[in-house]
C-alpha cells in the first residue's frame, strides 16, 4: 500500500533549501550593492590620491627650485655681494666674501636636500668674470674636482654669454648646469648665477610614481629641454600637450590610453609633467574587489552552513516526527517522541505521545475482546460436540439394543438420548411448556427405575389438559 503512494519532497528539505537560497539571494544582492557603491566611493578616493600624490611631487619639486630662486633673491639683497659683483672685484677680502656667499646661500637648506639626504644643486657660482666667482658647494671637492670645476664653468659662462639668453642650460662632462641674471635694484642685469643640478635629485623624487605601471614624469624648461625623465618618448610626450598647463589634475588621451595628467609651471621657468594611467584606479578596484569578493564569499559561506545548521536543527523534529508516524502506519503504537524546547514542538509531542497512548489502549482492549469471544466461541463449540457426540453414541446403543431384543436397555437408552438431546436444543430457551418438562422428568424417572427398579413406583395426573400447554422454567 505505502508503495502506491505518490513520491513528493520533504517540508524538511524544502524548507532548508527555500531558506538558503533565499540567504544566498540576499548576500548576492547585498554584496552587488556593496561592491557597487564601494567602487563609486572607492574610484572617487583612487582618483583622490592620484591628484594628492602628483600636486605632492609638484610640491616637492618646486621646493626643490625654489631654493634657486631663494639662493638669488638672498644674493640680490646682500649688498656687499652685489657690490663685489658690480665692481667685478672681490679681491679686498675674498675669504670673507667667500663666507658671506655660502652663509647667504645656504646649499644644505633643507628645501635643497631630498627626504634621503640627496642634494637638488650640488654647486652654486655667483660670477664676476669668467674667470672671478664666488662659490658654495655641497660636497667638498678636491684638487681635482675644483680644477675640473674651473674648466667647466668657464665654458659654460662664455656659453651663456654668447647665447644671449636669459636662462640658460647645458651639460657638460655628464653635468647639467643652469644660468640666470642677476639683476640689481633697478633691474639690470649685473651678473650671473651658476646652478650645477643634480638631475639624480628628480629622479629619485619621482622615483614613487615607478609603483604606477605605464605612468610618466618629464621635467623641463620653457625651452622643452629635458631636464629629468623616465620617458624614453619625452620630446614626443611634451609635444603632444603642445605647451598647455593646468593647475588641476585632468584627463587626457595619450596614444591609446587615457592619462591623468598634471602639467603645471614651477619655479624658475620649470615645467613638471606627469601622467597616471586611469586603468590605475580600475587595477586597484580590482584588485580591492578581490579582497572584499573573497570575504563576501567567505562570510557568506560562513552564514549559509550555519543557518543551514540552524534551519536543520530547527526542523529535525519534523523528521522524527515522519520516521515516528511510519512505525505508528507499521502497527507499533508503542513509539513516543521526545520533548523539545520549541513550545510548538512540545505540544505536538504531547498530542503525539497521548494519541499513541489511546491508540495502543484501545488496540490491546479490542484485541483482549476479540480473543474472550473467540475462546467462548470455541468452548461453546466444543459444549456443542460433546452432548451430540453422546447423543449419536446413546442412539446407536439404542438401535443395537432394539435389533438384540433388550427392550429394558432399549428403553434406558433412548429416555438418556432424549435427556440429552433437551439439553442441546433447550440451551438458548429459559422457559418450556409442562409437557414437554413431563416428558424428560418421565424420561429421567424411567433411568432410575432402571437402576433401582422396584424401589421406584411414579404416578402423573393432570386434571386439565390445557394446563400442559402452559410454560414453565425449565429444569
Amino acid at each position: 500500500m505505502s508503495s502506491e503512494r505518490k513520491k513528493v519532497k520533504s517540508l524538511r528539505n524544502t524548507m532548508i533549501t527555500t531558506n538558503v537560497l533565499i540567504a544566498l539571494l540576499a548576500f548576492t544582492l547585498c554584496g552587488v550593492l556593496f561592491i557597487i557603491s564601494a567602487s563609486t566611493l572607492t574610484k572617487d578616493y583612487i582618483s583622490s590620491d592620484m591628484d594628492f600624490y602628483m600636486e605632492q611631487i609638484t610640491g616637492n619639486i618646486d621646493q626643490r627650485t625654489k631654493f634657486i630662486e631663494d639662493a638669488m633673491i638672498s644674493v640680490r639683497n646682500t649688498s656687499d655681494l652685489m657690490d663685489a659683483v658690480a665692481k667685478d672685484d672681490n679681491s679686498g677680502d675674498r675669504n670673507q666674501l667667500q663666507n658671506r656667499f655660502q652663509n647667504v646661500v645656504d646649499i644644505s637648506s633643507e628645501n635643497n636636500i631630498s627626504e634621503n639626504g640627496t642634494p637638488f644643486i650640488t654647486c652654486v657660482f655667483l660670477m664676476c668674470s669668467a674667470d672671478n666667482y664666488l662659490t658654495s658647494f655641497y660636497y667638498a671637492p678636491d684638487k681635482t674636482e675644483l680644477g675640473r670645476t674651473d674648466r667647466d664653468i668657464s665654458v659654460f659662462y662664455n656659453n651663456y654669454l654668447e647665447s644671449g639668453e636669459t636662462a640658460y642650460r647645458e651639460s657638460l662632462d655628464g653635468k647639467t648646469y643652469l644660468a640666470y641674471p642677476l639683476y640689481d635694484s633697478n633691474m639690470d642685469a649685473v651678473s650671473c648665477m651658476i646652478f650645477r643640478m643634480n638631475t639624480d635629485s628628480i629622479k629619485e623624487v619621482m622615483s614613487t610614481i615607478e609603483r604606477f605601471d605605464d605612468a610618466f614624469f618629464v621635467m623641463y624648461d620653457k625651452y622643452g629641454t629635458v631636464l629629468g625623465t623616465d620617458n624614453i618618448n619625452a620630446d614626443e610626450t611634451i609635444a603632444e600637450f603642445n605647451g598647455e598647463h593646468s593647475d588641476d589634475p585632468y584627463i587626457k588621451k595619450i596614444g591609446n590610453k587615457n592619462y591623468r595628467v598634471y602639467n603645471t609651471e614651477s619655479n624658475m621657468g620649470f615645467d613638471l609633467l606627469m601622467g597616471i594611467p586611469e586603468s590605475y584606479a580600475a587595477s586597484v578596484l580590482m584588485n580591492s574587489f578581490k579582497v572584499y569578493l573573497f570575504v563576501i564569499v567567505i562570510a557568506g559561506a560562513i552564514s549559509l552552513i550555519s543557518f543551514a545548521v540552524f534551519t536543520s536543527r530547527v526542523t529535525k523534529p519534523l523528521e522524527q516526527l515522519t520516521a515516528k508516524l511510519r512505525k505508528v502506519e507499521t502497527g507499533d503504537y508503542t513509539v513516543k517522541l521526545d520533548l523539545y524546547d520549541s513550545e510548538e514542538f512540545t505540544e505536538i509531542s504531547n498530542a503525539f505521545n497521548e494519541m499513541t497512548d489511546n491508540i495502543n489502549h484501545l488496540v490491546h482492549e479490542v484485541y483482549e475482546k476479540k480473543i474472550a469471544i473467540d475462546d467462548m466461541n470455541l468452548r461453546f463449540y466444543q459444549s456443542q460436540m460433546n452432548p451430540h457426540f453422546v447423543f449419536n453414541v446413546l442412539n446407536g446403543i439404542a438401535l443395537q439394543a432394539k435389533m438384540d431384543g433388550n427392550d429394558s436397555l432399549f428403553k434406558v437408552t433412548s429416555s438418556f438420548a432424549k435427556l440429552m438431546q433437551a439439553k442441546i436444543y433447550r440451551s438458548d430457551s429459559e422457559k418450556v411448556m409442562i409437557k414437554q418438562e413431563l416428558e424428560y422428568v418421565k424420561c429421567y424417572l424411567e433411568i432410575q427405575e432402571f437402576r433401582y427398579g422396584d424401589k421406584l413406583n411414579c404416578t402423573f395426573k393432570v386434571d386439565n389438559d390445557r394446563l400442559l400447554d402452559y410454560y414453565v422454567p425449565k429444569l
